[in-house]
Parts: C-alpha cells; structure tokens; sequence
C-alpha cells in the first residue's frame, strides 16, 4: 500500500495504525510533502516500509520504483517457500 501523510477523513498514519491492528501482511510505504521526522518515527513505529518525500522528482519515483520491485521479490520468494 502507498498512502500519504494528509488525507481527508482519516491522515495516513491512522491508517497504518489500523491496518496493522488487523494483522494484515501488507507493506506500506508513506509519502508525505512534510519532512518532519517525527512523522517518519511514527510511521517507521508502526512498521512502514519506506517513508518517501514529495514532490516527487525522479530521485524519488527512481527510489520508489527500486522500494517496488525489492518488495515484489520478497513476496515471489516467499510464495515459492510457501
């Protein structure tokens, strides 16, 4: 999942906060324009994957895109142990 810091009815980070309540085995990375750390504490607490700055320039798709591709070989490794 890729969800940002602000968000109407519910920010960000009370999403990862209920997601990870419902023990879902899901990897999430926050994007968010406030580099505030402790934001990316917060989130990094609740076991976010990667804490992605905006606006979003081609270091940072670059970065993402890398995040992705880690993620979708450690799901394929994982499919194939199971």
């Amino acid at each position: 999942i890729i969800t940002d810091i602000k968000m109407p009815i519910m920010d960000g980070l009370e999403l990862v906060e209920k997601l990870r309540g419902a023990v879902l085995d899901v990897d999430i990375i926050v994007l968010s324009a406030y580099n505030d750390f402790e934001y990316a504490r917060k989130a990094m607490r609740f076991g976010v994957r990667d804490f992605v700055l905006k606006p979003l320039n081609r270091i940072n798709i670059n970065q993402l895109q890398q995040i992705i591709l880690e993620l979708k070989e450690k799901r394929s490794k994982k499919n194939i142990a199971s």
